[in-house]
């Protein structure tokens, strides 16, 4: 099974259970892999053009503060795969995050296979098509 669509079975279990609570939350923990991408695409873009424009000690800030950003949202993403293998456990599916939770490149690279396959997923959607199966009402 996909990430995709093990994120979506966990989705319509919570849905059976009408927890809609548990929806949000599982919707939260997927953003934060996001949110993570965002943050070292981020620090890739912004650094170089920053080079240029700030004098050296207002560029070591800028850099630190970028750097602490990721790092707290590696935080999260690394125990958003903890809290996501615990609710697949509860409902009986297989883990969300396979990896070693202690190994933070594993983690970041999980977060990147996530948003690749969730980009991927949506890139040529066709929301009539979805529409007409009864998948995107």
């Amino acid at each position: 099974m996909t990430k995709t669509e093990l994120y979506k079975t966990m989705l319509e279990n919570a849905k059976n259970d009408e927890d809609k609570e548990l929806m949000e939350f599982i919707v939260d923990q997927i953003e934060v892999f996001r949110k993570y991408a965002n943050s070292v695409v981020e620090m890739e873009i912004r650094i170089p053009l920053e080079r240029f424009r700030m004098e050296t000690e207002d560029l070591q800030r800028f850099i630190e503060r970028l750097d602490t950003n990721r790092r707290n949202i590696h935080e999260r993403a690394i125990d958003s795969c903890r809290i996501l293998n615990r609710l697949c456990d509860k409902m009986g599916l297989e883990a969300f995050y396979p990896g070693d939770l202690e190994d933070r490149y594993q983690v970041a690279d999980f977060c990147w296979e996530i948003v690749s396959e969730l980009f991927r997923n949506g890139q040529h959607l066709d929301i009539q098509e979805l529409a007409a199966r009864g998948e995107y009402i």
